[in-house]
């Protein structure tokens, strides 16, 4: 089965929100500086995942980011 551009996306984040709850977990409940957890470096993922989904936005994009169903 060929991964299309929504699984790639849903891993992109499952791989973000999976390193935030380590790092409140490890940190009480308080989310550090430190943004690299289990050999995932959230930087690495959220600007690029924020580009992407900003590239498929409209073009009248205001800085939010809309699910496909909002402007399709």
């Amino acid at each position: 089965m060929e991964e299309t551009e929504t699984d790639h996306v849903r891993a992109r984040l499952g791989r973000i929100l999976s390193g935030l709850a380590s790092l409140r977990a490890e940190n009480g409940g308080l989310v550090s500086d430190r943004m690299v957890q289990n050999g995932t470096d959230l930087d690495d993922e959220i600007g690029p995942l924020l580009e992407d989904m900003n590239r498929h936005a409209p073009s009248h994009n205001d800085g939010t980011i809309y699910a496909s169903s909002e402007y399709s």
